[in-house]
């Protein structure tokens, strides 16, 4: 179950994780999110009420044998259904900081309603610490892969402008606000008054567009700035980018950081506890404090001006993101939850 909400990394888990002879029904419209080519029926949501959606459910179709939300919203009417069918019921959390805006799942969990799935170890032991049980958390890794089509890379610089010289900056997170753009455009800034000739990425829309886009006026480098929406999937921009940025606030997600790393590209990342989980500082990646522009743009400068180290680091972070991203165990891991719910 989905929801127009959901979170785009969740939603390119699911992608990858479906099975065909899965179901896939959207409380209310289904997500507007370019790559999500699976077939979608879209429920009614009575009053805007997501539990009236999953109730409404019950009456629509076959139970199945396990519910999957695969949004914190979804997971309301999923939860509904689930009762009413007396069947299992897994919800799955981009990061254990989205948890706490819903702890009545942690709740479920404890009651043995709901099994969770998380990214990390980290994310997995701060649910433990909110109270949830262990058997009802499971690691679900996002899956990551790099594209090999020929071409993209010199066609999608093409279209953006940019030719050999300017170097691509990427900050490829979902557009909310604890993602930290506003941090990506604040060190790009620094950065432009010492090199002309980087640019910086923000791909997609979200809930902080509209924050976005006024801080990217207020630097002044709105011209040097390409907010390209969903004009090309996450892939193409890896494969024009140079860099990639993660400069969160706190943790919100590391599916596309698990994606940055497949594409082999040199990154900068918040020091978070679930960043932490992925990559190792100066080994896949260059760790650096949540909310420190100086620092960021330091770290940035240190990439531009040591290719060999760059080089290396987007080395290490696709061999890390092979061994702990692959599609076979991302889709092992769903298959050990769903087997444990409902097993065969």
């Amino acid at each position: 179950m989905v929801d127009r909400g959901a979170p785009a990394e969740l939603l390119g888990e699911l992608i990858h994780l479906a099975a065909s002879r899965d179901r896939v029904v959207s409380v209310g419209p289904a997500p507007d999110y370019h790559d999500l080519r699976l077939p979608i029926r879209a429920l009614h949501r009575p009053m805007n009420s997501a539990v009236l959606c999953g109730l409404r459910m019950t009456s629509m179709t076959a139970p199945p044998d396990v519910l999957h939300a695969w949004s914190l919203t979804a997971a309301r009417a999923a939860y509904s259904a689930a009762l009413r069918w007396k069947v299992p019921m897994v919800a799955s959390a981009v990061s254990c900081e989205s948890l706490r805006r819903h702890r009545w799942l942690v709740g479920a969990a404890r009651n043995g309603a709901v099994a969770l799935s998380v990214p990390t170890a980290a994310s997995r032991n701060r649910a433990l610490a909110m109270g949830a049980p262990e058997p009802a958390v499971a690691v679900l890794p996002p899956v990551a892969h790099a594209l090999r089509a020929n071409g993209v890379r010199a066609a999608v610089r093409r279209a953006l402008g940019l030719g050999e010289r300017e170097a691509l900056m990427l900050a490829p997170a979902a557009m909310i606000r604890p993602a930290g753009h506003v941090y990506a455009a604040w060190a790009h800034a620094i950065v432009s008054h010492i090199h002309d000739h980087v640019r910086l990425a923000l791909p997609g829309t979200g809930p902080a567009e509209r924050r976005i886009r006024s801080f990217v006026r207020k630097t002044r480098f709105e011209q040097r700035t390409l907010l390209t929406g969903w004009r090309f999937g996450p892939h193409e921009l890896m494969a024009a980018a140079d860099l990639a940025v993660f400069l969160h606030e706190q943790d919100c997600g590391v599916g596309a950081l698990a994606a940055a790393m497949a594409a082999g590209l040199p990154i900068i990342a918040s020091c978070t506890a679930e960043v932490r989980d992925c990559v190792g500082h100066e080994r896949e990646a260059l760790l650096v404090p949540p909310r420190r522009p100086k620092e960021h743009a330091a770290a940035v400068l240190r990439l531009i001006d040591q290719v060999e180290l760059a080089r290396r680091l987007g080395q290490a972070a696709a061999r890390r993101a092979a061994d702990q991203f692959g599609l076979a165990r991302s889709r092992a891991a769903l298959v050990n939850i769903y087997s444990r719910l409902a097993p065969s």
